[in-house]
């Protein structure tokens, strides 16, 4: 029996490179962290609901973990939002 708090894995893809999954800090909304999506997930829950998450891999651990297990309110930005997310970032801290 699979005990995961996520359901069951019942297929796994890997994600096109530049996927991005972003964790809003808790001060006006600015990016805390970004993480590259290494592969999505087709996740089924208790009761039969599908879902796809996205899987990184945190600098602390070597293996892959739930983009969502890291920090609530995960976002995903495909490759051209992550660029423009980038710049805006990278506009603010100017």
């Amino acid at each position: 029996m699979n005990k995961e708090p996520y359901g069951r894995i019942l297929h796994i893809i890997p994600a096109q490179p530049g996927w991005m999954a972003v964790y809003p800090s808790d001060e006006d909304n600015e990016t805390s962290m970004m993480l590259d999506v290494v592969c999505w997930a087709l996740m089924e829950d208790k009761q039969g609901h599908t879902f796809v998450q996205g899987m990184v891999s945190s600098d602390s651990r070597l293996d892959l973990v739930y983009a969502g297990s890291i920090q609530n309110g995960v976002m995903y930005l495909s490759p051209a939002q992550a660029d423009i997310w980038r710049k805006e970032e990278a506009r603010h801290e100017r």
